[in-house]
């Protein structure tokens, strides 16, 4: 089986890997950290430079900005100089997300949310949008973007997503949905270099990737058991012993 087709979703305490997908960690960046933020590293780099390009000044709602993946989109973006709107699920994690970098948070159980993003926006709406939630929460996100802006979904834990209608994209709004994968955006070999030696520079400029949990190799499945259950807010990660 080639390696390309097993590099992901293993947990081992020893790979084989080819050299050339091999990155430099830069000095001030320990492999702890690096390690943590590999794979949603390079997803937040697809999502700000891949999917969209952005820019400082725009505005970027990103769904579950408590959670591994939505911090470090929002400490990443607001590093770009855009502005993020998160949503959490709970009161609770609010003050993660605030923490992260997002200038206004909503609790996407809040009926009235996607009225309050447009407020947020002055009626504009906004330029990107994330959404890792699925289900009916897909619909309603299409509802806050911007003329020409882009929807981007990535996962649906919340149930299957309701078929959406081609045409309800268009005419006056002018809106792209796109189902980026993380896994296709690390098999371009330019793509992938390109991303983790952008990632480790934002590392040694400070972005940060917060460890909300942490199981030794064999304790995995509790592992998954805790992140299933949604009690944890940041990276979840697993150590193996030297």
């Amino acid at each position: 089986m080639p390696i390309r087709e097993i590099r992901w979703a293993l947990m081992l305490n020893v790979a084989i890997y080819p050299a050339s997908r091999l990155i430099r960690i830069p000095d001030g960046v320990d492999t702890r950290t690096a390690g943590s933020t590999m794979l949603r590293g390079l997803t937040a780099h697809m999502l700000l430079n891949k999917v969209r390009e952005v820019r400082a000044g725009d505005w970027i709602l990103v769904h579950s900005a408590a959670g591994g993946l939505g911090q470090i989109v929002t400490r990443w973006a607001t590093m770009k100089g855009a502005r993020v709107i998160g949503t959490t699920g709970s009161q609770e994690k609010v003050a993660t997300a605030r923490l992260a970098g997002a200038s206004e948070v909503l609790l996407h159980t809040d009926a009235a949310w996607p009225d309050k993003v447009r407020d947020i926006t002055e009626g504009y709406g906004v330029h990107l949008a994330i959404d890792g939630i699925g289900g009916t929460m897909l619909s309603r996100t299409l509802g806050v973007v911007r003329p020409f802006g882009i929807v981007a979904s990535l996962g649906q834990p919340a149930g299957p997503i309701p078929p959406v209608r081609v045409e309800e994209l268009g005419f006056a709004r002018s809106i792209a949905l796109m189902r980026p994968s993380s896994l296709a955006y690390s098999d371009d070999a330019a793509l992938y270099r390109k991303g983790a030696t952008d990632l480790m520079s934002a590392l040694s400029a400070g972005l940060e990737n917060h460890i909300g949990a942490e199981f030794t190799l064999t304790d995995a499945a509790e592992a998954h058991r805790v992140l299933e259950a949604g009690h944890t807010t940041g990276s979840v990660i697993l150590t193996v012993q030297a």
